[in-house]
């Protein structure tokens, strides 16, 4: 499905799959995207999409200064990766890659010349989705979480993929259900929030060998929360759900 990004900084730029809108939600340009597998990076208006794969490659579709020129090319990088989800990374040109088979990619330089590197070490499930991926204080903590049920949903490590701890195991607190989305409080890299099938759960601390998953549904009933977005300036977090 076709994801919506609200620039984080310029409001008047809206995209919706392969189209850019203003606030009023006006045209304002086509970008020519092929696939619906997309990631933002706002803050230096970077617009990545999946374009297509063969054996041994697999390409990607880049546009830079997304509301302005609107620069479109093709990166094309010489590996097998079974993609499931992209995220845009906090550094510019910084792209992260989940695959099916429980690898996680970063690929940097995706600008100039882009180096592939697997961050996984061979510790996060295999053969499910992963639902989001979150930055702490800085890109070495890193937050991914899956949407399947029966699986451990939620890993963190603080190394930038050296080692990944298991944050969702039995007597953590979380029920077993899908992980839809979680994210680290601007202001505290340890506080950390996930969107569930269950309402929402939170832990003051995922460094923690228990990080003690708690509900924080005041107000919110055990609805399925698809998503969770928080503005950084305060703090406040929005919670988007199914009924």
């Amino acid at each position: 499905y076709d994801k919506t990004y609200v620039d984080q900084e310029n409001s008047n730029v809206v995209i919706f799959g392969s189209t850019i809108y203003n606030s009023d939600l006006n045209f304002v340009a086509g970008l020519g995207l092929s696939s619906s597998q997309t990631s933002y990076d706002s803050p230096n208006n970077i617009l990545y999409a999946y374009n297509s794969s063969g054996s041994g490659w697999i390409s990607f579709d880049m546009v830079s200064n997304v509301g302005t020129t609107n620069s479109k090319s093709t990166v094309t990088i010489n590996q097998n990766i079974f993609i499931t989800k992209l995220f845009a990374g906090p550094t510019p040109y910084t792209l992260y890659v989940a695959s099916f088979d429980g690898r996680l990619y970063k690929i940097v330089n995706m600008n100039s010349s882009p180096s592939v590197i697997a961050i996984d070490g061979g510790q996060l499930p295999y053969g499910i989705y992963a639902s989001s991926l979150d930055f702490g204080s800085d890109e070495n903590k890193v937050l991914i979480t899956y949407s399947n049920y029966g699986f451990s949903s939620v890993y963190y490590t603080a190394n930038g993929g050296g080692s990944w701890s298991n944050k969702d195991m039995s007597g953590h607190g979380l029920p077993n259900v899908a992980v839809n989305a979680g994210v680290f409080a601007p202001k505290n890299s340890n506080k950390v929030a996930l969107a569930t099938d269950l309402g929402v759960f939170t832990t003051n601390d995922i460094t923690a060998s228990n990080p003690n998953w708690e509900v924080s549904n005041t107000g919110l009933p055990n609805v399925i929360c698809n998503s969770l977005y928080v503005r950084a300036a305060d703090s406040m977090m929005v919670v988007s759900t199914e009924g």
